[in-house]
C-alpha cells in the first residue's frame, strides 16, 4: 500500500470518529435534559401530593371536630346522667368520635399542623 492511501484512510477514519463523537455528545445532552425534566416533574408531583395530604388531614380533623361537637350537643340535650342503656351507648359514641378527633390529629405530615391539632384535641378533652 502506498503511504498516501494510508494517510487518506487515517484521515477518513478520524473524520468518522469526530462525527460519532459529535452524535454521542448530542445524545448525552438530550439524555441529561430529559433527566432534568423528569426530576422537575417529580419535585412538582411530590409538592402537589404534600399539599393534597395536608388539605385532606385538615378536612378530616374538621369533620371529626364538627361531628364531636354535634354529638356532644345532642348528648347534652338528651341526658344529664346515665339512666339507661341508650344513654350509656350515646356517651360511648361520643368517646368514639373523640377518638376519631385524636386519630385525626396525628395524620398530618406537617409538624406545625400536628401541634395545632394536638392543642385542639387537648382543649376538647
Amino acid at each position: 500500500m502506498d503511504d498516501k492511501i494510508l494517510a487518506l484512510e487515517a484521515l477518513k477514519a478520524s473524520q468518522d470518529a469526530t462525527k460519532w463523537a459529535y452524535w454521542a455528545m448530542l445524545g448525552t445532552w438530550i439524555s441529561s435534559i430529559s433527566t432534568l425534566v423528569g426530576v422537575i416533574i417529580a419535585i412538582v408531583s411530590i409538592n402537589a401530593w404534600k399539599s393534597k395530604e395536608t388539605a385532606s388531614a385538615i378536612n378530616q380533623l374538621n369533620v371529626a371536630v364538627f361531628s364531636f361537637q354535634n354529638r356532644l350537643q345532642i348528648g347534652r340535650e338528651r341526658f344529664s346522667t346515665v339512666n339507661n342503656r341508650e344513654d350509656a351507648y350515646e356517651k360511648i359514641e361520643i368517646l368514639l368520635i373523640l377518638d376519631k378527633v385524636h386519630v385525626a390529629t396525628f395524620i398530618s405530615h406537617n409538624a406545625k399542623l400536628r401541634k395545632q391539632a394536638s392543642v385542639l384535641y387537648t382543649d376538647l378533652c
